[in-house]
């Protein structure tokens, strides 16, 4: 059985290499994106078994990236990462969490650990 991968949408780099970082270390494969074209654009992003995303990812969105992920046959786990404030966030999808930043290190973990 291989590695989990988890997919990291951040425009923020010390936000995008933490995660990027902490997830490896615990054993997780990980792609890590700057922008929603960058990971649009990847066919192996649409493998992925988690997609952690800033909601202040410039462009649609989170939700609406999150969307179009599974327009294009993503079915994971979304993490959506938001900015203190943001929780009044709408979240219609049963397979979408939420964290409000800033968090650490094992509020993280608790979550992609999830079975």
């Amino acid at each position: 059985m291989g590695q989990t991968l988890i997919a990291v949408a951040a425009h923020d780099d010390a936000l995008r290499e933490s995660l990027d970082l902490l997830l490896r270390a615990a054993g997780f494969e990980v792609l890590s994106y700057a922008d929603e074209e960058a990971l649009l654009a990847d066919p192996a992003a649409r493998e992925a078994a988690w997609l952690l995303i800033d909601q202040s990812l410039p462009g649609a969105g989170g939700t609406a990236l999150v969307q179009t992920m599974r327009d294009h046959g993503w079915d994971g786990v979304a993490l959506l990462m938001l900015e203190h404030q943001d929780g009044r966030v709408a979240v219609e999808d049963p397979h979408m969490l939420v964290l409000e930043k800033p968090f650490d290190a094992t509020a993280i973990m608790a979550v992609v650990k999830l079975p």
